[in-house]
């Protein structure tokens, strides 16, 4: 039996009532999801935890934000306070600590069957639906090309695992998942994922922790970061989703459905050279 493992996680944010301040900082709300061969999690963990004791880290989370925070505080010259979630990290340099993530997210092109796949709201469009169709568009987009990569493989079932957000958050997703996978949309029936949304801390997950890098990572990219850019070549592009060549709608895909902000990500994802189609 083929059985896979999805971790899930999001970055950015995403408000019903935007302002242009808002929306400059924050552009996007993104869900990532790394699928991996259940047979193969091992792999993953194993080489991932030999990549931190390599670089003598601590084995408290090391959360792709931080980076970012611990770089704005090199760049301004300002004392890390102790009340900081990343002051742990106070007397690594920067610079070794995003080629630590670099190397991680570089596991995924050393294990066959890793995927990756997103899903991406921007906030310059005129939607002002709630945090709750968010959700629902999200995690529908998301079972559904789960669903649809498993359709044909008799035996092939997946279930999937979201790190927490607070209780509310999470009950919300939970129930939004549900709901889905109960009452159906495009797909009359899900065959081959597991009935219940299953959640897992961060720091006591390596695939949530490489989700959390991968969407992370991707953010940047949108956002044009060089080194985001860099890495997301290299590390993540190979692996996401592709059909007959093609990126869009499938590995990567707006929610919801727009001719614009597709065309947006067209024109994002084109710089790095791919042929990935609209």
């Amino acid at each position: 039996m083929s059985i896979l493992f999805g971790f899930s996680d999001e970055s950015g944010d995403y408000k019903q009532e935007r302002n242009e301040k808002f929306n400059q900082k924050t552009p996007y709300y993104v869900r990532a999801t790394l699928l991996i061969n259940a047979s193969d999690w091992k792999e993953l963990y194993n080489r991932f935890h030999y990549i931190k004791k390599k670089y003598k880290l601590p084995s408290k989370e090391i959360k792709w934000s931080y980076l970012w925070s611990l770089r704005s505080h090199f760049k301004k010259n300002e004392t890390i306070h102790e009340k900081e979630p990343y002051y742990f990290l106070k007397d690594y340099d920067y610079h070794v600590l995003i080629n630590y993530v670099e190397e991680c997210l570089a596991i995924l092109n050393k294990i066959d069957s890793t995927e990756v796949i997103f899903t991406v709201t921007s906030n310059k469009s005129n939607n002002k639906f709630s945090i709750e169709n968010l959700y629902k568009m999200h995690i529908t987009s998301l079972l559904q090309r789960v669903e649809y990569g498993l359709n044909g493989k008799t035996n092939g079932f997946a279930t999937l695992f979201f790190d927490p957000v607070d209780d509310k958050r999470s009950k919300l997703l939970r129930d939004t998942y549900f709901d889905i996978y109960c009452n159906g949309d495009f797909v009359k029936q899900y065959n081959h994922i597991k009935d219940s949304l299953n959640f897992e801390f961060s720091h006591h997950s390596v695939g949530i922790q490489m989700a959390d890098y991968i969407a992370g990572c991707f953010i940047g990219f949108l956002k044009q970061y060089d080194k985001s850019v860099d890495i997301f070549k290299k590390t993540i592009l190979p692996k996401v989703r592709k059909h007959k060549g093609k990126l869009l709608g499938i590995g990567i895909s707006e929610v919801p459905t727009n001719s614009n902000i597709r065309n947006e990500l067209n024109d994002i994802i084109k710089k790095t050279g791919a042929n990935i189609g609209i």
